[in-house]
This record gives structure tokens, C-alpha cells and sequence, in this order.
């Protein structure tokens, strides 16, 4: 991939269309206590974010490989 499509895509991750997805996709999640997708470990949805057990969405087939995965 490009150099300039990577940095492309990494800025959609962390856009406006990108958070509002990823909340309300977390919201669901926690509505039905969801585990983790890969591991299948229970999900601690109120940790604070970036810790060991909390709630991270997560694209199952990598962004880098499938672009069109990516809002932009």
C-alpha cells in the first residue's frame, strides 16, 4: 500500500464517522455483555479505555489489507 494511503487510512480510525460507529457498536456490545471477539474473555465495559480488559473495537479483517473497511 501506498505511504499515503496508509496515513489515510490511519486519520479515518480516528475520525468523527470512526467513534460514533465504535460507540454505538460498544454500546450494543455491552448491552448484550459481549466477551472479546478473539479470545473470547469477558469484556470489562466500564474500565477505562486502553487498559487489559476493556472494550476496544477492532476491525475484524485489518484496515491496511481491506481499505474499504475504512470510513474516509
Amino acid at each position: 500500500m501506498h505511504p499515503s494511503r496508509t496515513l489515510a487510512v490511519n486519520r479515518s480510525l480516528r475520525g468523527y464517522r470512526w467513534r460514533q460507529v465504535a460507540k454505538k457498536f460498544r454500546d450494543y456490545c455491552a448491552s448484550v455483555n459481549a466477551p472479546c471477539w478473539l479470545c473470547d474473555q469477558p469484556i470489562d465495559y466500564t474500565a477505562a479505555p486502553q487498559t487489559e480488559s476493556a472494550f476496544e473495537a477492532d476491525h475484524k479483517l485489518p484496515v491496511e489489507t481491506h481499505p474499504q473497511l475504512a470510513f474516509m
